[in-house]
């Protein structure tokens, strides 16, 4: 995988999501405080495209991270659950999925670890 290493991409999908969501808050956040229906409407746009461009990124890291770490099976399972969940709650599709992916990643390096050191388990 272009000799990318996973803690290098674990970086850029907490990176991207968290880009996505203070740029989405900003944007939000400016078209409330200046509420005209025009601005509010064109505000609104952006917030929608830019949390659309946040949610592709991170779906692209988790598979990514996934493919790299634990396999095909696990990336597309993943990935499968972070797009089923990003139009039902947000906050599940593109918060949780990240820090499921991080905590199953450094999992499986302590169990590569404690394998490698005892080896006759």
């Amino acid at each position: 995988m272009n000799g990318v290493t996973s803690d290098v991409l674990l970086e850029k999908m907490f990176l991207a999501r968290q880009i996505g969501l203070l740029a989405s808050a900003a944007i939000l956040a400016v078209a409330l405080a200046v509420a005209f229906p025009f601005v509010l409407f064109v505000a609104l746009g952006v917030f929608f495209i830019v949390l659309i461009a946040s949610s592709v990124a991170v779906c692209y890291y988790v598979y990514r991270v996934g493919r790299q770490e634990a396999g095909l099976k696990y990336a597309l399972g993943h990935l499968l659950l972070c797009i089923a969940l990003t139009p039902v709650a947000f906050v599940v599709g593109i918060l949780l999925v990240p820090l499921l992916i991080r905590s199953d990643v450094e999992r499986l390096r302590q169990c590569e670890h404690e394998t490698a050191q005892f080896p006759s388990l």
